[in-house]
């Protein structure tokens, strides 16, 4: 008899389990496409970026990112070199877009004397 007074009350603690289990692994689910989702966009600019430092590397006009690379250094401390007035870096600036001539950072580089 005992028996079966506790047949509905674990049956509806076994209900309730199978609920929350279900909503915790649709979450999961749903994180883990995420992730994946911004993984595979990230890894697609990543491509972008290389295709396109790639087709820079063979014309002599580079945009800031290009220089940096090409530099060897990052977009910040090429910021931070082009706004130093002693460090006389060639650019262009056309509307806030920064072109670099490659020739013409190949002579700074060889000539200047700057140090940051």
């Amino acid at each position: 008899m005992a028996k079966d007074k506790f047949l509905p009350i674990s049956i509806f603690a076994l209900a309730i389990s199978i609920i929350i289990a279900s909503s915790n692994i649709s979450m999961a689910i749903d994180n883990n496409g995420m992730n994946i989702s911004n993984g595979i966009s990230q890894g697609l600019n990543n491509i972008n970026r290389d295709i396109f430092i790639n087709d820079e590397a063979n014309n002599s006009i580079m945009n800031r990112y290009t220089a940096s690379v090409y530099l060897g250094i990052s977009e910040e401390i090429l910021m931070q070199i082009m706004n130093n007035e002693e460090s006389k870096i060639p650019y262009i600036d056309i509307n806030g877009d920064v072109i670099f001539s490659k020739n013409a950072l190949d002579k700074w580089v060889e000539e200047s004397n700057f140090k940051m």
